[in-house]
């Protein structure tokens, strides 16, 4: 046996260098595509979350309207996880991070914002795009209001590439709902971060604060997903917005509810007073009545449908004295056979015996397991910021949290320092006061404010309160902890600290690395400057709130300063110095120095031809400036109260013949030629085909409307190649994997057959000839010592025939040969190359 093996092993070869060489270049062609189709994959779940999203958030916004009588309002675009408003409409007038703007054709405004998705029942991935990009959502402001709701009160206008209205009547959209898709230009993250600022170009109708969207298909230079709703019907029943009677309903405007009137026969007149009852036994309520009192419904029939279908007395249900129908006294009703009801005098939801209940399935329905869940207890611990907390239980690799963190809130209440920088403002701006001196009065006033004594509170045991999150990891029932080190359990955790306008990581693991808690010495100082603390954001255990005044310009079309106030707020954890990271807090005469100053101008170079006319897609922004060239400008006149209005000069526009090219039909299998056209080498086509970029007006020609920049004509034969020849460097392949007995990667044998160019006519090869082998030959390996045994159930190293390199230790023996057979038994044999 020895000999044998010994043998088997000097006939075993290596790989040559050239063998190696040809299975790295397969495994190089294999991978290459399943690259491209993870890319595809990938692309194709942003684009699924991006439609789903849209889709969902548009219905979920006609649905609260068809309940409500109304749209909700915008929820604010910079709100961030863990405020109080975050996903929630905001109908106060000017709240932060919502836009109001006036539509000046129709004198209506609309309110810009984000989907609120907590208002609509929606989960907060259901209004962010593929891209992470929060979805924006604008409204018409008459109609988040159910008393001023009117169907055609719309203010919306839905443009084309030209400008043109795409709905009718013009500006009399209801809302819109828009993904700013891959690139993000002008989108707002869902930390409430700007991701991309405003471009220009198509996609500035979508961000630029102003009434009118644009909704185009898709192209280079604009990719954003617009979905939008104009006038419909709506349902009479609404339920009550009046505060208290969220749970009635009502019509919405007809004055009387008949029930059984028969047109035929019956006189409306005053039906009004005698369809709906107080009491049964007035005259006029016919058996098809309706008697409503104290919120209840009485009928004398119940019916499938109007037509009187499957009708059936409600005694069925309910019975006329106690025991009957469906009432099961003190059991309980657990389904209907027959007609009648099933009672059971308990109920209870239990497993097999011998099972454990470790859960309940989406459906409802009990999880049962042979053995119970493994898991670590409820226990208290020691936070990173030495707060005692208690974590919760949790099942093996499952995940507790600790939650800590010291705040200093501000000494007076933000309506207080509101009502006195107002005031302060209204002064200053009475006696004419340079804003500089206003602003630096008001500074003066704060600095006193944030240097008042303040107390010192737990910020709290929960992520949205919370400076720190120390995370637990249960593993085989222990929370740690372990040896040797590792980050996934207990005390070897690091902690994460809070960042601005972001929850927790969703991987605890995630930290940056071990670390201790950044505490310090309690760094808290009772008068420190808000505008210049560098190190308030290196600690992660405590933060102080603050207030500071800035000012900035009022904006294009407005001439002055406005004031903004900020609040650092608790909990947070970040620089101080990045304003970003502030809150803005409104203030009524914050505007007061803003007033609109009239103008006009011209925007030269405003906007290439080619996008202005919308030329075709196709191609890249060079192919397409050198069709249509030129540059529109535009002039700009500005009225107040806000208004503008455009022309635009187009003079400039030229439409060009363009001719490109591209490789025609191929060459026959196991035939090529090589030649040069225009420039450009082709190998292996038998033409080249071409098109031209038609100009109605000439070459050269002015181009004043979409129709007159062109278009392609059709492909067809520019130009016919030398003929094709026969190629005995060609071939054609088919693959096998290994044999049962070798071990090696998919398709590692290939054979190939070349074209044999000296037939009458060339074809390829007759015969398949083996290419390579990447294929390692197995055998049979066990371990010394050995013991007699039955052998069922045990490899034969004898006969086994099969015997895969990839096969772990298994049971195996060989037969001794005695006349009364024994076996040498193993416990771990190797299929070993």
């Amino acid at each position: 046996m020895r000999v044998t093996l010994k043998e088997k092993h000097v006939q075993q070869q290596g790989f040559t260098l050239l063998e190696m060489a040809v299975a790295i270049l397969i495994v190089g062609i294999l991978a290459v595509p399943a690259i491209s189709l993870y890319s595809l994959y990938i692309q194709d779940q942003k684009t699924t979350q991006t439609e789903g999203a849209l889709t969902r958030s548009t219905g979920q916004l006609a649905s609260y309207r068809s309940l409500h009588g109304r749209y909700p309002c915008p929820a604010p675009v910079n709100a961030q996880p863990g405020d109080l408003n975050y996903g929630y409409e905001d109908c106060t007038p000017n709240p932060p991070g919502i836009v109001s703007v006036t539509n000046p054709d129709n004198g209506r405004d609309i309110l810009i914002g984000s989907i609120p998705f907590r208002e609509l029942g929606l989960p907060e991935s259901e209004t962010v795009d593929g891209y992470g990009g929060r979805l924006t959502y604008a409204v018409t402001a008459l109609l988040t209001v159910d008393t001023t709701f009117d169907a055609r009160a719309g203010a919306i206008d839905i443009v084309d590439v030209n400008d043109d209205s795409v709905i009718t009547p013009a500006d009399s959209g209801h809302f819109v709902v828009i993904s700013h898709n891959k690139n993000n230009d002008g989108a707002w993250s869902r930390g409430g971060a700007q991701i991309g600022a405003c471009p220009a170009g198509l996609e500035n109708e979508n961000c630029d604060l102003d009434a009118v969207f644009r909704k185009v298909s898709l192209q280079s230079d604009f990719d954003d997903r617009v979905f939008y709703a104009v006038t419909n019907a709506m349902s009479e029943w609404q339920i009550a917005s009046t505060a208290g009677f969220e749970n009635d309903i009502h019509l919405r405007s007809a004055n009387n509810f008949v029930v059984g009137l028969n047109s035929a026969v019956d006189d409306p007149t005053g039906f009004g007073t005698v369809d709906i009852r107080k009491f049964a036994g007035e005259v006029g309520l016919s058996s098809a009545g309706m008697l409503i009192e104290s919120g209840m419904t009485e009928s004398a029939e119940l019916c499938r449908d109007s037509g009187g279908v499957d009708c059936f007395a409600p005694e069925v249900i309910y019975g006329v004295n106690p025991g009957e129908g469906m009432d099961c006294g003190n059991d309980y009703l657990v389904g209907v056979e027959n007609g009648g009801p099933v009672c059971r005098s308990q109920v209870s939801f239990e497993c097999p015996p011998g099972d454990y209940l470790v859960g309940i399935n989406g459906d409802g329905t009990l999880k049962c397991n042979t053995l119970p869940a493994g898991g670590c207890p409820a226990a208290t611990i020691t936070t990173s910021c030495g707060t005692s907390r208690n974590i919760a239980a949790a099942a093996d690799g499952n995940y507790s949290y600790a939650y800590s963190g010291t705040c200093h809130p501000a000494a007076q209440s933000n309506a207080t320092v509101v009502s006195n920088v107002d005031a302060m403002i209204a002064t200053g701006l009475g006696n004419s006061d340079p804003i500089a001196t206003i602003k630096n009065d008001i500074k003066t006033y704060l600095d006193g404010v944030n240097a008042m004594p303040r107390g010192s509170t737990d910020c709290g045991p929960t992520a949205p309160t919370a400076q720190v999150r120390d995370a637990f990891r249960c593993e085989s029932g222990s929370w740690g902890p372990h040896t040797p080190f590792n980050p996934l359990y207990t005390s070897e955790m690091a902690h994460e600290r809070m960042a601005y306008g972001s929850s927790f990581v969703v991987n605890p693991v995630d930290t940056g690395g071990a670390r201790p808690a950044e505490v310090g010495n309690n760094p808290y100082v009772a008068g420190m400057d808000p505008y210049n603390a560098p190190i308030i954001h290196a600690h992660d255990c405590w933060c102080r709130e603050d207030f500071r005044i800035e000012t900035e310009s009022c904006g294009s079309g407005y001439s002055g300063s406005k004031f903004k106030l900020y609040k650092y707020r608790c909990p947070q954890t970040a620089d101080i110095n990045n304003l970003s990271n502030w809150t803005n807090i409104p203030l009524a005469n914050g505007d007061m120095d803003c007033a609109c100053v009239p103008g006009s101008g011209v925007n030269v170079n405003w906007k290439r031809c080619y996008e202005f006319f919308g030329v075709p897609s196709d191609g890249t922004p060079a192919t397409k400036w050198a069709r249509v060239s030129g540059w529109v400008d535009r002039t700009w006149n500005r009225a107040c109260p806000l208004n503008y209005t455009y022309t635009y000069d187009k003079s400039d526009c030229a439409c060009h013949v363009v001719t490109q090219y591209k490789p025609g039909d191929p060459c026959p299998a196991g035939f090529s030629n090589s030649f040069t056209y225009s420039g450009v080498p082709y190998t292996d086509v038998q033409n080249v085909k071409g098109h031209t970029w038609n100009c109605p007006t000439g070459d050269g020609g002015a181009v004043n409307n979409a129709a007159q920049a062109g278009s392609w004509s059709a492909w067809t034969t520019a130009f016919v190649g030398p003929a094709c020849s026969c190629d005995p460097t060609k071939y054609i392949s088919r693959f096998e994997n290994c044999p049962p007995t070798e071990s090696g990667p998919p398709n590692a044998i290939e054979y190939r057959k070349y074209m044999d160019c000296t037939k009458v006519v060339p074809d390829y090869e007759d015969n398949w000839q083996l290419h390579s082998n990447a294929c390692t030959a197995c055998s049979w390996q066990h371990p010394p010592g050995f013991t007699d045994k039955n052998t069922a159930g045990v490899i034969n190293l004898d006969t086994a025939s099969s015997c895969n390199c990839g096969d772990g230790p298994v049971s195996c023996y060989k037969p001794t040969g005695l006349a009364d057979p024994q076996y040498r038994v193993w416990s771990s044999c190797r299929c070993l190359p």
